[in-house]
């Protein structure tokens, strides 16, 4: 391995060999890694859709054999015969031979009828009482059958089927039932003479939902809702199949959990037997039920297994003959650079008459070229140098006697600058260590104050709220005013700890990006109630291609509101402008915000030292308007971060112009820090 990598520091050609190589490996992986990606996405998206429809189709043609068993019932119903039969058994007594023949009637009739209804187990004709007068199982004659919690009762045929059917486990059939029922009633007078109730075979709807259409070898669909308090599937084989010794479905799933609390959706997860699938699944309130369809996830990604092995075997042979033409071509770079080198070997060597031979017009033949034009001018200087040495030894003869007698000034002089390199020195360390003093003290002294200051500023709030509540008005506006006291003393504060910060090089840059509509916004927003203070009017112009900035946003938002805030204090009843808009610089994107405003104005001696930290215009200003003179001084520091600048434009009594200009888009190599 050690031998390897000697071989490829010493070998261009093997050094352009791997870098290509590296670099291609790593386009085709990510090329594969990407198109995998996309493509099993893609299967998984058409195979959801391709089980949505099949849900969704599955569900219709269970509405309507649900619908078609409500029909067959209500047809039964307005059979004349029937209804006949049933009021004939009414007005008999039950102990006769004319009540046993039309009973006979009327079961030999609801036989025939059955053998037309295969998806109908049994018919059942019950007397208002509840008990079975007529039967297709004559096992069910004389028992007791009323209208219960098991039955689906419809009392006319637009009955809706919210909340209904209700499916139970028949321990006739041994196997998940539903019986549907109505009334009788009397051509005539509409009077209820008896009920019709009908036990249905649900594996005609267990065959119709299990059919596969279209879902492969894998994919299925069934049913599953809750019966006798537990969750099953709503068919005949798996709970007639289902044994002692068999493995039983485990229907805690997250298909299953998901639909059984009502949710839809659809997802990747393992089924009831344990194989991991891809499911749609959905919840019909209608029926208390729940719809699924999966289908195997081996078998709906095998196109993207396919896709994935051709991916590969397309990316290896492209990066073996993308590797074979990286071979000839750094062949064809790399041999004129060794005949370079052996020709430059060769007149190191003594041989000056060595030359390169020229392969081309490329920029290596240049480069040939240009070696022996070197090689020439080399010879010349070869023989001009060994005349000048000639004239040097005589030379240094002569400076030899003058170098004796600067020996000595020479020390004395280094003496006296290291003494001075020693005396900078220590002034330099002084001033580093008087600095870092003064920054551990300010960033202590601001912690020490900020803490107490906020206790203010809460206890303030605490009493105004209560002087409010207790209605001692005359409490609160000198409690506002040291709540606001506290507020600009923490203000100070802060700047006092931003500016050194700023000095020491500890302030940092937060970059992200931004909606520079709602930085405006919030900053409106603050500086609305200052604006209004001095009953002036404020004036905004927005022109930008694109509402996103990456930047520092706490610092941007920080530099605009401290302009607008001083053009509010220094303007009374008049106009403050505030423009911002985009503009572009060697094809930059770059940002302006300009704050002008009618106000006092400065002259140039005030504008000379304004940027200064702890200066304003001049002491009158300070008395008159207050402030540190700190504001400025950051905001700058802060525009200089970012790659920009602030600059400022006044006339005294007319006004001042502030502008901002940042680059839309900061970048951390054009940070400054002055």
């Amino acid at each position: 391995m050690v031998s390897i990598i000697k071989s490829v520091r010493r070998s261009l050609l093997l050094k352009f060999v791997l870098s290509y190589f590296c670099l291609s490996s790593v386009v085709v992986a990510s090329i594969f890694l990407v198109a995998n990606y996309r493509a099993v996405k893609g299967i998984e998206n058409q195979t959801f859709q391709r089980l949505t429809i099949s849900n969704n189709l599955k569900e219709y043609q269970l509405e309507q054999w649900m619908e078609s068993q409500k029909d067959i019932l209500f047809l039964l119903s307005e059979i004349n015969s029937i209804q006949m039969g049933i009021e004939m058994l009414k007005n008999i007594t039950n102990d006769g031979s004319d009540y046993k023949a039309a009973q006979q009637i009327l079961i030999d009739e609801l036989q025939e009828i059955n053998l037309f209804l295969p998806h109908v187990e049994t018919i059942n004709i019950l007397n208002t009482g509840g008990i079975v007068v007529a039967s297709t199982d004559l096992a069910e004659i004389g028992v007791y059958k009323g209208i219960g919690n098991q039955t689906t009762y419809f009392a006319n045929i637009n009955s809706d089927f919210k909340t209904v059917p209700n499916f139970y486990f028949s321990k006739v059939y041994n196997r998940p039932s539903m019986t549907f029922a109505t009334s009788i009633k009397h051509d005539l007078t509409k009077e209820r003479i008896g009920y019709l109730s009908i036990d249905i075979n649900l594996n005609a709807v267990d065959d119709l939902i299990r059919k596969r259409t279209g879902l492969g070898d894998t994919g299925e669909t069934f049913l599953v809702g809750e019966i006798n308090n537990q969750v099953s599937f709503i068919a005949a084989d798996e709970n007639k199949n289902s044994t002692a010794n068999a493995p039983k479905p485990n229907f805690n799933t997250l298909g299953i959990n998901s639909v059984m609390a009502g949710n839809s959706g659809q997802g990747t997860y393992v089924n009831y037997a344990g194989t991991p699938v891809l499911g749609v699944y959905q919840w019909i309130d209608k029926y208390n039920l729940a719809l699924i369809t999966e289908i195997s996830e081996v078998e709906a990604l095998e196109s993207a297994r396919r896709f994935t092995r051709m991916l590969v075997l397309v990316g290896l042979v492209s990066t073996a003959l993308l590797l074979i033409a990286v071979y000839l071509l750094s062949i064809k770079i790399t041999r004129p650079i060794l005949l370079i080198t052996k020709a430059a070997t060769d007149i190191s060597s003594g041989d000056r008459g060595a030359r390169a031979p020229v392969l081309g017009e490329d920029e290596l033949g240049i480069l040939a070229k240009s070696f022996n034009m070197m090689t020439n001018e080399l010879r010349e200087s070869y023989f001009s140098l060994q005349k000048k040495n000639q004239e040097l030894e005589l030379t240094q003869k002569q400076l030899a006697v003058a170098n004796s007698c600067l020996e000595e000034k020479v020390q004395q002089r280094t003496e006296e600058l290291e003494n001075t390199v020693k005396a900078l020195e220590l002034a330099s360390s002084e001033a580093e260590a008087a600095n870092a003093t003064k920054s551990i003290f300010l960033a202590n002294m601001s912690h020490e104050l900020r803490t107490p200051l906020n206790a203010i500023i809460g206890y303030s709030e605490m009493l105004i709220e209560e002087a409010e509540d207790l209605e001692s008005e005359e409490l609160v506006p000198d409690l506002d005013k040291i709540l606001r006291s506290g507020k600009a003393l923490l203000t100070l504060i802060n700047d006092l700890l931003d500016i050194s910060k700023i000095e020491a090089g500890k302030m940092d840059l937060y970059l992200e990006t931004f909606n520079l509509n709602e930085l405006i916004a919030g900053i409106l927003d603050t500086i609305n109630p200052l604006i209004k203070n001095n009953n002036n009017k404020l004036e905004v112009e927005i022109s930008l291609e694109s509402a996103e900035m990456y930047g520092d946003l706490v610092k941007v938002r920080q530099g605009v509101l401290n302009l607008l805030s001083n053009a509010s204090k220094f303007t009374k009843e008049g106009v403050i402008s505030f423009t911002v808009k985009e503009f572009k610089v060697d094809e930059k994107d770059w940002l302006s915000f300009q704050v002008k405003d009618t106000g006092i104005g400065m002259t140039e001696e005030q504008m000379s030292k304004l940027f200064q930290p702890f200066t304003q215009a001049d002491s009158s200003t300070t008395r008159k308007y207050g402030g540190t003179g700190l504001g400025l001084a950051i905001t700058r520091k802060f525009c200089q971060m970012m790659g920009g600048d602030i600059y400022l434009t006044s006339e005294m009594g007319v006004g001042s112009t502030f502008t901002i200009k940042l680059p839309k888009h900061v970048q951390l190599n054009s940070v400054q820090n002055d």
